[in-house]
């Protein structure tokens, strides 16, 4: 006999169910809709160290990319299965068609295997969401709501499940197109998987699948065996390996994407946990969490929202309060009505942040091997909180741990596990030999570890391979270069050829002479690291070699712009001159002034990048004050534009206005130019002239006013009212001085 169940991938009451079934049913062979590549691990599920959620990896280990995920959590009906075969002793093995020829299908037969929609108007069942038609009947516009409150709120008799294939066996006889034939194959492996077990001499089987599947399977006897072998024929085998990985709630819950994923993973595991008690558990834990958070949750609240939550499910005729009910009590006995509580309820209480745990002495993939190593070679701990590198924040490149530890972080940054967060350095020590890091071992992670070690069996392979695949997919010069910083970092020199070849070629195909720009200061910033990481950066200079006479050539041009261009070519002439000051090259230097002075002449430049030219050009030692002198009289003449005035001004005074206060032929200028202009223009120009001056210091501020009082010079010249000063009363300060000391720390 041949008993079929048919199930949702994860529901706590379909778990319930199908174990009372199966006491009942006390079968020989159990088979189980799930990869028959991994049929050597499901004797693992008894081994109290592994705790779901976990998950079954199946992947090619000839190609790391090529994977498939398989998660149980503790309610999933497959779990629950695997457990109790195991248990008693039960034949067990999954029968689906083995990703072993999943993986290995072609490209066409991939186009095959993609879900389609139903093609037929005439069709009421969509394939996307067989469920909803269903659902719709009974009054739901919910397909997942109606199964919840179906089949999931408590166990059902055991009759339930024959009721289910008919159910699908309506559903699938509505839709007139055909299945994928990805569908197709699945299922005939699966008859064949049962026609085998029946030949094997097994005479009580239970087969747990896909509700969608169970009429599929259940009229297995009515299937000719030879038609599910010619759909099988032709399928591409490759070796495949199969391993358990920690699962998270988060990665269950349909929100994640997962197809076959629940809404509340986490209110699931409770309510398959205590179905009789779970709203109530439900609810006091979100009036703890809300306790967290200093909000109001007393005990008489709870109270409340348990009664309105039962109530509710009372007056909707439901077996039991669910999701929903719970959600609105809150909402009502916790929040006065405020929708807003809900964001910090679901995050914790529906989805759910529990992560599973497989243990170390359980196969894993080569490359949690290689990061387990590291890690403890290093001495790193992995704490969820997040905390500095050191008690200092920072680590020193000139000593080898500490650089192999900048290694490791950088090459889990590239492959998008980031472990390590970078700091600013402080103001005190900015040396390009100390690195400023906080470490952040999210839950997560062990699932992102996973997935990095798809594309290698080490952290150094798996990093370079998974730059070399993102290049060929990078078009834009400057996000190459913030790769190139980063791979150099990373101490990833088998990435540098091809990363280079494409920067190069990039950056021959990029006319832009801002994007040009922008590739500059990050490749500048590389040859600074090299030394600091023990790193041969000289390759870096060829390619430098080649973008600064473009840059050179074409700024003169290019600062002919508009307002807003000009606004943003201004940070990137700045970030330009500060990559010049790094190279320390004296040909990049001269090349880089002559195209300041070319652009500082031509009439077409925009008043902001003239005046940032002359500024640098004096900053550089290239023009004297007389020279300056004459530039700015000229920008700030009676003839000029107001408006450019400003703007030559906004650009000559960026960083700081110690120009203006301590060469005072150029603060005689200015002062001249803005006595200069009438009342309308300057009320006018206020704002433009405000916004000049804003990042000078208060100090700076003050002197410039001083300068500006025509009786300045006369006051500070008169002794007498430079010793115009309250005198000091010496016996006060005597007494006051203890104090003093006490509040500034002295």
């Amino acid at each position: 006999m041949t008993t079929i169940y048919g199930i949702r991938h994860h529901g706590p009451g379909s778990a319930r169910s199908l174990l009372n079934a199966l006491h009942e049913q006390q079968p020989d062979c159990i088979l189980i809709e799930g990869p028959p590549d991994a049929d050597a691990l499901i004797a693992q599920v008894a081994d109290t160290g592994l705790q779901p959620p976990v998950a079954l990896l199946i992947y090619n280990p000839k190609q790391l990319q090529a994977a498939a995920y398989y998660p149980f959590a503790a309610f999933s009906p497959e779990w629950i299965a695997m457990q109790y075969a195991v248990q008693n002793g039960v034949n067990v093995q999954f029968m689906d068609l083995p990703q072993a020829f999943q993986l290995g299908a072609t490209g066409e037969q991939q186009q095959l295997f993609e879900p389609q929609e139903t093609t037929d108007k005439t069709d009421t069942v969509s394939r996307r969401d067989p469920l909803a038609y269903l659902a719709k009947l009974a009054g739901y516009t919910d397909s997942e709501r109606w199964w919840d409150i179906t089949f999931e709120r408590g166990a059902q008799p055991a009759e339930i499940f024959p009721a289910i294939i008919e159910l699908m066996r309506a559903l699938r006889d509505r839709i007139t197109t055909p299945d994928t034939l990805h569908e197709q194959q699945r299922e005939a492996y699966m008859r064949q998987t049962i026609r085998a077990a029946e030949k094997s001499g097994f005479t009580n089987i239970a087969v747990i699948c896909g509700a969608w599947h169970s009429p599929a399977l259940a009229d297995t006897v009515l299937r000719k065996a030879k038609d599910d072998t010619a759909l099988l024929k032709g399928l591409k085998k490759i070796p495949v390996e199969a391993t358990w990985v920690a699962w998270t709630y988060g990665r269950i819950a349909s929100g994640s994407g997962y197809g076959a994923g629940v809404v509340s993973p986490h209110w699931y595991g409770m309510l398959f946990d205590a179905p009789e008690a779970a709203s109530t558990a439900w609810l006091t834990a979100a009036a703890h969490l809300l306790r967290q958070a200093d909000m109001a949750a007393s005990t008489a609240n709870t109270i409340e929202a348990i009664r309105l939550a039962d109530t509710l499910a009372t007056l909707r005729q439901l077996p039991i309060a669910g999701i929903e009910e719970l959600r609105e009590a809150v909402v009502t006995c916790f929040a006065d009505g405020n929708l807003k509580i809900l964001q910090l309820i679901d995050k914790q209480l529906i989805v759910g942040e529990r992560l599973g745990n497989v243990p170390a002495y359980m196969a894993m993939l080569p490359f949690q091997q290689d990061l387990e190593k590291t890690i403890q070679k290093l001495k790193l701990s992995r704490s969820p909180e997040r905390k500095p590198i050191t008690e200092k924040g920072f680590i020193d490149l000139r000593k080898e741990r500490d650089r192999n530890v900048s290694y490791l972080l950088w090459r889990l940054r590239l492959l998008q596990l980031n472990w390590g967060l970078p700091q600013a350095a402080n103001r005190r020590n900015k040396g390009s030999f100390h690195e400023y890091w906080e470490l952040e071992w999210q839950p997560d992670f062990a699932i992102r570890v996973i997935e990095a070690g798809t594309w290698g069996n080490t952290v150094v392979s798996a990093a370079a391979q998974f730059v070399q695949v993102h290049i060929r997919q990078t078009q834009q010069l400057t996000d190459l270069t913030a790769i190139l910083e980063m791979v150099l970092k990373a101490d990833l020199p088998s990435a540098l050829p091809e990363l280079l070849m494409q920067l190069r070629h990039r950056a021959a195909l990029t006319y832009d002479i801002s994007i040009l720009m922008d590739a500059l200061l990050p490749m500048a910033n590389v040859l600074r690291y090299g030394d600091a990481r023990q790193t041969d950066a000289e390759m870096i200079s060829a390619v430098i070699d080649e973008l600064l006479p473009r840059i050179a050539a074409g700024l003169p041009t290019a600062c002919y712009v508009d307002n807003d261009a000009a606004e943003i070519l201004f940070k990137k002439i700045l970030a330009t001159n500060r990559a010049i000051h790094i190279l320390h090259n004296a040909n990049h230097q001269t090349a880089w002034t002559e195209a300041l002075i070319q652009a500082q002449s031509r009439a077409a430049t925009h008043p902001l990048l003239n005046g940032t030219v002359v500024r640098l050009l004096f900053d550089d030692k290239t023009w004297q004050p007389v020279r300056v002198a004459q530039a700015m009289q000229y920008a700030m003449s009676v003839a000029e534009d107001p408006a450019r005035a400003v703007a030559w001004l906004e650009g000559f005074t960026h960083g700081s206005g110690q120009l203006l206060v301590y060469q005072t032929e150029l603060f005689a200028i200015l002062d001249a130019w803005v006595s200069g202009l009438e009342a309308d223009v300057f009320d006018s120009l206020l704002p433009l002239m405000r916004r000049a001056f804003a990042h000078f210091s208060i100090p700076e501020r003050g002197k410039i006013l001083q300068l500006a009082n025509p009786n300045y010079q006369n006051k500070k010249n008169n002794t007498a009212f430079a010793n115009d000063k309250p005198a000091l009363n010496m016996a006060l300060l005597a007494e006051l001085l203890p104090n003093l000391q006490l509040i500034l720390g002295r």
